[in-house]
């Protein structure tokens, strides 16, 4: 027998009248505490809220972007985004590589590009130059100044189109494995940078089906000879 997720997500939220938003019905238990992000409430596709987008004029969109980079044959090629809390400051600036999964975390002190853009540089730096050759980003206001991170990090920076989560699916896949360790609400302003490094590493560290049980961090290294942790210390 095989039961679907879509069955699972169905049967919890259909203990409470109207699918998590009225009352636990009568004889019925409360599970949503056992999904991996606990929503109270069931979302909906397309539920997410218009923002707004940079005009598209002399952008690099995606559409210019290396065919190769889909295919996720080559590494080398990363996304970005911001993952926000309650209250837009701070928020987490996270980096993903295709191929491998490697997934990266820096906290800001709010939502600007130049406060993610300090956090993407801090990171990436650590990376050789060959294993940076695209950067698949939000059309976001938040990411305007790609021509400075073109510079300082010598990538080429691509925009997804707005409103296609799709097309960066990596990114936020990984940042759904982020809220399993840090909940819708949470207070960024209190995370240490030790409590973020044990997310990333644990994220980084965990052996995935598309990599033939590999973690990120095995594949990274076997294609570049580059431990990304390397020097760094870790008290757990």
């Amino acid at each position: 027998m095989r039961i679907s997720l879509k069955a699972i997500y169905q049967y919890i939220y259909n203990q409470f009248y109207r699918e998590g938003n009225g009352n636990l019905k009568k004889d019925c238990e409360d599970l949503r505490m056992y999904l991996p992000r606990k929503r109270k409430r069931r979302m909906r596709k397309g539920s997410r809220k218009p923002q707004k987008v940079l005009r598209r004029e002399n952008l690099p969109v995606i559409e210019d972007r290396p065919a190769i980079v889909k295919k996720r044959k080559e590494i080398g090629h990363w996304e970005d985004d911001f993952v926000l809390s309650q209250k837009i400051q701070p928020c987490i600036k996270t980096i993903n590589e295709l191929v491998s999964g490697v997934y990266l975390i820096g906290k800001t002190t709010g939502k600007t590009a130049r406060e993610g853009d300090s956090v993407l540089f801090k990171k990436l730096n650590r990376i050789p130059s060959q294993y940076l050759k695209t950067l698949t980003k939000d059309n976001g206001p938040e990411n305007s100044d790609y021509e400075n991170v073109e510079r300082t990090l010598e990538i080429n920076v691509y925009y997804a189109n707005p409103y296609t989560s799709y097309e960066r699916g990596a990114n936020e896949n990984a940042n759904g494995l982020l809220r399993r360790f840090f909940l819708k609400g949470t207070d960024w302003s209190k995370l240490t940078e030790e409590e973020m490094l044990k997310a990333e590493y644990l994220i980084n560290n965990r052996p995935r089906k598309r990599l033939n049980w590999k973690t990120p961090i095995e594949v990274f290294y076997e294609k570049t000879g580059v431990d990304i942790y390397e020097g760094v210390a870790f008290n757990y």
